[in-house]
C-alpha cells in the first residue's frame, strides 16, 4: 500500500525580489595591543602610529606566544618583563626565543655604469648586536584577530591574489582576507638613507611580511608560519610592478619614487629612473633561541635535510618552579622540561635544480668566538661562506662549501646565535621572490642517553650525520636528534640520499612537527576545510518567506584535506579523518545584511552517517587509549592496532554520527593515571561543544526548502543557508561550518490581481483510493456470508508531507510522490532480529527500491525511522523569478512508526500486562495496524501563497 502525496496547481507571475548578497564572515579572537621595550640591545623604536594597527603585536592564536614589530624583528621581546620574544606554551614562564628576523646582504648591478653599481651592501632586519638596524616600518602590523583591525582591513593585507605569492596558496584561499584561523601583516623596507650605520647605502629591499596560525591539526597548534615577499623598490616606473596586485603596486611605486628621492637627495647621486637589478642575493633568516632563563647554557645545531636549525637548552632542565606542563607536552615520551625551538624553511627561492635551500648554516656566540657580523660586508661574508680571518673574520670547524655547515658550538654551552641562509637571487626592478618559514616548538623525546630533564649535558655532536644515508643505516644519528624524534630513516624514492619527509619520527617530536609544516605548505596552508556554502534562492510571500537551497558543492568533492589526511606515510594521517563529511545545513534570518547579525531559525542533519573509529578517540572509555598502550578489550570496545610509523590502522568501531552526544579526544589531551585509568583533559562534542550554542544532531533529514511563517509583511530580512561538517577532531575543529553569505526579500500580500490557487492530497492510497478518511474503524463481518463489510482499517502510523510547507509560486506542474511497501521479512525483537521492510521510492526523478532494518520492541514500546525523499522540481521559469532556477526542488518527510511485539504477535501477553491499548474485558487490541503512532505532518492542502 503505497503512502503518496499528490499535488496540483496554477500559477501566474509575480514580481520578482532583488537578492543581497554580503561578504563571507570570518571568526577571529580578539587580541590586545601590547608596546616593546628593550631588555638585551634590541631593536630601534619603529616610526608612526595606526590607529587600528601598530607598530608591535602579541601574535598568539595558539600555544605559541610572539611578539611581531613592524620595523622586522619577529619572536622579539614586549614593553614588560614579562613579554619575551618567545613563549611556548603561552602565558606560561618557558622562554624559547630572545629575537630573530631577516638579514639580507647582495650587490647591485653593475652594467648602467653609475655611483652605485656594483657595490655590495644590505640591511640588518633583525641585528642580534642591536647597533645596525635598518628596518622601517611602511604598514604597522595589521592583526587579523583584532576586531578593529579586521574592521579598516587593507586591500594589499588579504591573501595575494594575481601576482607571483599567490601561488603560495590554495585558490580557494586567495582574496580572503585571512588565510588561517588569525593572520598578521605588515610591509617594512631598508631603503631610508638616514639608517645606514653599519653600511655604505641601503639596497632598495621592501618586506611584505604575513604570519599564519592555527590550532589544527594535532601538532600545528605549537607551530607559526611566516611568509616574507621581497620586493625590489629602486624602480620609480610604473611598469615595473605590472606583475603585482593592484593594492600592493600602488604602495610599491610609491615606495619606488621615495626610495629615489631620498637617496638621490641624501648621496647626490642619480639612481636611474626605472631601477637596477639586485644580483646574488642571499638572505638569512637569523635568530637568538634563549632557551630558559639562562641564555648561557643554550646550543644549536641543524637539521640539513628538513632545512631546519633549532635551539636548545643543554640538558632540558627546568627552573620554573611549581609551574606543571600541560598533559601531553611533559608526560611520555617526552621529557618533562625545557623543549626544542626549531626554525625551518618550507620555500626557498628556485635555483639550479629545484629550491635553493639552506645554503649555509652558522652559530653565532653573543661576545664569543664566532661573534654576529658587524657591518653588511661581513654579513655577505658570512652568508656567503667566504670568510676571510684577514677582515676579522673567525674560523668555520665544518666547510661551508660541501657541508653547507661552518661553524656550530660544540665545546660548552653558551649565548648562541645562528643564521641559516638561502640564495643566491637575482630580483630585477619591480620584481619579487619569496620565501617561507615555520617556528616549531616542541618537546624533547626522552632517549636512552637522556632519559629525564637534567641529564648530562648534550652537546649538537656531527650535523652531517643526518646526510649520510649510509651511516644513517649503520651507525644512527646523534644523541640529540633522538631528542628530537629521530627514530630511523627510510629511502623511500630509492635515490640514496636523505630526505626530510623519509625520516620515522615521534608523533608530537620536533622532526615530526616539522615534517607537517612542510605538507601543510606543500597542500598550499589548506587544512580541514568548511564545507562550500550551498547555492540558495527566497520566495517572498503572504507573512512567509521560502527558502531552497542545494546541496553544498563539498558533497560531491569531498574535504580537500582527505588526499593528506588518508596518506599513512605522511604526517597529518589521520584515519579517522571523513572525506565526506557534510552533515547537514543552517537557516539564519535577520534584519540587517549582517552575518553575525543572524539568528539561527534551523538546523537539519542528515541521518544514518557514521564516524569510522580506528583510534579510540570517539565516545572515549576510562580503560582505553591505544596510543598509551591500552588497546585491547575489554578495555576498548575492539581490539584497536597500534601499527609502526608509515602503516595503515586497520581496526576500527562505527558510530552514528548524532549519538547522544558524540564525543571525541584529542590525541595529546589524555594520559594514564598511576591507577592504570585514562585521565582526559578535555574533549568536544559535536556540533555543541566550544559554546557553539546549536542545538545537537537529530537525524532530522535534509529538505532542501523551509518556510518561514514568522516574519511580517513589508518588512526586509535577510537570510543565509550554511552548510556544517563534523569530522576528525584530530585534524581540526569537530565540526566546521560554512560562511554565511546573505540575500533579502520583503513579504508581501498578494495583489488583488493575483491568481494562486493550488490543491495537495496526502494520504494512505490502495488500489488508487485514498483510504485515510474511508474507515477509521474495522470492518464488520456478516454473520450469515461471512463476507467483510468493507476494506481493512488504514494504517495510522505512517505519515508523509511537503517539508517546510507547499510553496505554490515557483510550481506549474502536477507531479506525485510515493513511499510503498512491497515487503518484509519477519525477524524476532526476543532475538534481536531485525525484521526487514522493502519499500520502493518514487518521484518525478524515478523509482529507488530500499531496504530498513528495524529491531522490533520485545514489550510495548515503538520504533520509528523517518526520512526524505525527493518531490517535485521547482518550474525555471517562476524561480528565475527570484533568482533560483529550476536545479532547486521540493522535499518530502516521512516518519514510520512500528509497534512493540505485544501488538503484533503477544496479544495475551500485552493483556495480562495491561499494555496501552489493549481492552482489559476483552483481552483484544483496538490500536493501530500495521504501523503505530502519530508524526507531525508538514503540508498543508492549499497553501495560497
Amino acid at each position: 500500500m503505497p503512502l503518496r502525496t499528490r499535488s496540483s496547481f496554477v500559477a501566474v507571475a509575480v514580481a520578482a525580489v532583488a537578492a543581497a548578497d554580503a561578504a563571507a564572515f570570518l571568526a577571529a579572537f580578539l587580541i590586545l595591543p601590547t608596546v616593546a621595550q628593550a631588555q638585551k640591545p634590541h631593536r630601534a623604536n619603529a616610526p608612526g602610529f595606526r590607529l587600528f594597527a601598530r607598530a608591535f603585536v602579541e601574535f598568539r592564536i595558539n600555544r605559541v606566544w610572539c611578539g611581531v614589530y613592524s620595523s622586522g624583528d619577529l619572536c622579539a621581546e614586549g614593553n614588560t618583563e614579562d613579554l619575551v620574544g618567545a613563549a611556548w606554551p603561552k602565558n606560561s614562564p618557558q622562554v624559547y626565543i630572545y629575537n630573530s628576523g631577516l638579514q639580507v646582504a647582495g650587490t647591485i648591478q653593475d652594467t648602467l655604469g653609475w655611483a652605485w653599481a656594483g657595490d655590495t651592501t644590505g640591511a640588518f632586519f633583525f641585528d642580534p648586536k642591536g647597533t645596525t638596524q635598518h628596518g622601517q616600518a611602511i604598514e604597522q602590523v595589521w592583526n587579523h584577530a583584532d576586531s578593529s583591525d579586521r574592521a579598516d582591513w587593507p586591500a594589499a593585507a588579504n591573501v595575494p591574489e594575481g601576482d607571483p605569492s599567490a601561488a603560495l596558496f590554495d585558490p580557494s584561499l586567495r582574496g580572503r582576507p585571512s588565510a588561517s584561523e588569525g593572520d598578521i601583516w605588515t610591509l617594512m623596507w631598508e631603503g631610508d638613507p638616514d639608517l645606514s650605520a653599519g653600511r655604505p647605502h641601503p639596497l632598495g629591499i621592501a618586506v611584505e611580511t604575513r604570519g599564519l596560525a592555527w590550532n589544527y591539526p594535532s601538532g600545528n597548534n605549537d607551530i607559526i608560519y611566516f611568509i616574507h615577499t621581497f620586493y625590489n623598490v629602486s624602480s620609480a616606473c610604473a611598469a615595473d610592478y605590472a606583475a603585482i596586485r593592484p593594492a600592493m603596486r600602488e604602495k610599491l611605486l610609491a615606495l619606488g619614487q621615495r626610495f629615489q628621492s631620498l637617496n638621490n637627495t641624501k648621496f647626490g647621486i642619480t639612481i636611474p629612473v626605472c631601477g637596477y637589478g639586485i644580483k646574488d642575493l642571499f638572505v638569512s633568516l637569523a635568530a637568538d633561541p634563549d632557551v630558559s632563563s639562562d641564555a648561557g647554557n643554550n646550543y644549536g645545531s641543524v637539521n640539513l635535510p628538513l632545512q631546519m636549525s633549532y635551539g636548545y637548552e643543554d640538558n632540558f632542565r627546568r627552573t620554573e618552579g611549581t609551574y606543571v606542563l600541560p598533559d601531553g607536552l611533559g608526560a611520555p615520551p617526552f621529557l618533562n622540561g625545557y623543549g626544542i625551538a626549531g626554525f625551518k624553511f618550507l620555500k626557498t627561492p628556485q635555483v639550479a635544480g629545484g629550491d635553493a635551500g639552506i645554503v649555509l648554516y652558522s652559530n653565532t656566540v653573543n661576545g664569543g668566538l664566532f661573534g654576529d657580523p658587524q657591518n653588511v660586508q661581513q654579513l655577505y661574508r658570512y652568508v656567503t661562506g667566504h670568510l676571510n680571518p684577514a677582515l676579522g673574520d673567525s674560523f668555520c670547524n665544518y666547510s661551508p662549501v660541501t657541508d653547507h655547515i661552518c661553524y656550530v658550538k660544540s665545546d660548552g654551552h653558551a649565548d648562541i646565535r645562528s643564521f641559516q641562509t638561502t640564495g643566491p637571487l637575482d630580483i630585477p626592478p619591480g620584481g619579487s621572490v619569496s620565501i617561507v618559514t615555520a617556528y616549531v616548538f616542541a618537546s624533547a623525546v626522552a632517549t636512552a642517553g637522556c632519559p629525564t630533564a637534567g641529564c648530562a649535558s648534550v652537546t649538537p655532536g656531527d650535523p652531517r650525520k643526518l646526510t649520510d644515508a649510509v651511516g644513517l643505516a649503520t651507525s644512527g644519528a646523534n644523541l640529540v636528534d633522538s631528542l628530537t624524534g629521530f627514530r630511523g630513516y627510510t629511502d623511500a624514492n630509492g635515490d640514496g640520499k636523505v630526505q626530510g619527509s623519509e625520516f620515522i619520527a615521534v608523533r608530537g617530536s620536533l622532526i615530526q612537527k616539522a615534517q607537517l609544516a612542510q605538507a601543510i605548505f606543500d597542500s598550499h596552508f589548506l587544512l580541514s576545510a568548511a564545507p562550500e556554502s550551498p547555492a540558495f534562492f527566497l520566495v517572498p510571500g503572504d507573512n512567509s518567506v521560502g527558502v531552497f537551497w542545494r546541496p553544498s558543492a563539498t558533497e560531491a568533492t569531498g574535504d580537500p584535506f582527505f588526499s593528506a589526511a588518508s596518506s599513512p606515510a605522511g604526517p597529518a594521517y589521520d584515519p579517522n579523518f571523513r572525506q565526506f563529511d557534510v552533515e547537514g545545513y543552517r537557516i539564519y534570518r535577520g534584519r540587517l545584511d549582517d552575518p553575525t547579525a543572524l539568528t539561527l531559525l534551523a538546523q537539519f542533519d542528515y541521518a544514518g552517517t557514521v564516524m569510522k573509529d580506528y583510534l579510540g578517540a570517539v565516545q572515549p572509555r576510562p580503560t582505553c587509549a591505544p596510543e598509551l598502550g591500552l588497546s585491547a578489550t575489554p578495555g576498548c570496545l575492539v581490539n584497536f592496532s597500534t601499527p609502526t610509523a608509515g602503516t595503515a590502522y586497520t581496526v576500527f568501531t562505527s558510530y552514528d554520527i548524532s549519538y547522544s552526544p558524540l564525543v571525541q579526544v584529542r590525541l595529546g589531551d589524555r594520559f594514564l593515571k598511576a591507577t592504570g585509568q585514562v585521565f582526559i583533559t578535555a574533549a568536544d562534542t559535536a556540533v555543541t561543544g566550544g559554546a557553539t550554542w546549536k542545538p545537537p544532531l537529530e537525524d532530522t533529514g535534509v529538505p532542501f526548502v523551509y518556510l518561514d511563517k514568522t516574519v511580517k509583511n513589508n518588512l526586509r530580512y535577510f537570510y543565509a543557508v550554511t552548510a556544517f561538517d563534523v569530522n576528525s577532531i584530530q585534524s581540526g575543529p569537530s565540526s566546521l561550518e560554512s560562511a554565511r553569505l546573505t540575500k533579502g526579500a520583503t513579504p508581501v500580500a498578494p495583489g488583488s490581481n493575483y491568481d494562486n490557487k493550488g490543491s495537495l492530497a496526502i494520504g494512505m492510497f490502495g488500489r488508487g483510493v485514498n483510504m485515510t478518511e474511508v474507515r477509521r474503524n474495522g470492518p464488520t463481518i456478516n454473520s450469515t456470508t461471512g463476507v467483510f463489510s468493507g476494506p481493512a482499517r488504514v494504517a495510522t502510523g505512517a505519515q508523509i508531507g511537503f517539508v517546510g510547507d507547499f510553496i505554490a509560486q515557483v510550481v506549474t506542474q502536477s507531479g506525485e510522490t510515493s513511499l510503498t511497501l512491497d515487503s518484509m521479512d519477519l525477524g524476532s525483537a526476543y532475538d534481536l532480529i531485525p525484521t526487514t521492510y522493502w519499500f520502493t521510492v518514487t518521484s518525478p526523478t524515478g523509482s529507488v527500491p530500499t531496504s530498513v532494518p528495524v529491531v522490533q520492541d520485545q514489550f510495548n514500546g515503538s520504533v520509528s525511522l523517518s526520512g526524505t525523499m525527493e518531490g517535485p522540481p521547482v518550474d525555471d521559469a517562476a524561480a528565475q523569478r527570484y533568482g533560483g532556477d529550476g536545479g532547486f526542488h521540493f522535499s518530502f518527510t516521512y516518519d514510520l512508526s512500528y509497534p512493540g511485539n505485544y501488538y503484533t504477535n503477544s496479544y495475551g501477553r500485552g493483556c495480562i500486562n495491561a499494555a496501552p491499548g489493549f481492552n482489559s474485558a476483552r483481552c483484544a487490541y483496538n490500536g493501530a495496524r500495521w504501523f503505530s503512532g502519530a508524526t507531525e505532518t508538514f503540508a498543508h492542502p492549499n497553501q495560497g501563497n
